[in-house]
């Protein structure tokens, strides 16, 4: 089971769907960022969430993706179910 992908509800069984932060605090708030430069969209480092009430976000050159406030305590609500049902032997793990 793609964890992430059914936390976030993706509904893709793409098994590239992976995802690992190293920054919990911006974890979800924001998963891809890229900036505008001489004409080219390039990856770089997150910065703040620029707007946790949407998804897509951008600031003059800077172009931001992540969960909204909502859909991050979605995935905490979730993730708190799935371990209930992982404590009751409801979810096989290995």
């Amino acid at each position: 089971m793609n964890i992430l992908a059914y936390l976030i509800e993706h509904k893709d069984s793409n098994i590239g769907n992976f995802l690992r932060s190293t920054d919990l605090r911006n974890a979800l708030g924001v998963v891809a960022q890229f900036e505008v430069q001489n004409g080219q969209i390039l990856p770089v480092d997150f910065t703040e969430n620029l707007k946790t009430s949407r998804g897509v976000r951008q600031n003059g050159a800077i172009i931001q993706f992540g969960l909204m406030h909502h859909e991050i305590k979605g995935v905490y609500d979730r993730m708190q179910h799935l371990l209930k049902r992982v404590d009751a032997g409801k979810v096989k793990i290995f």
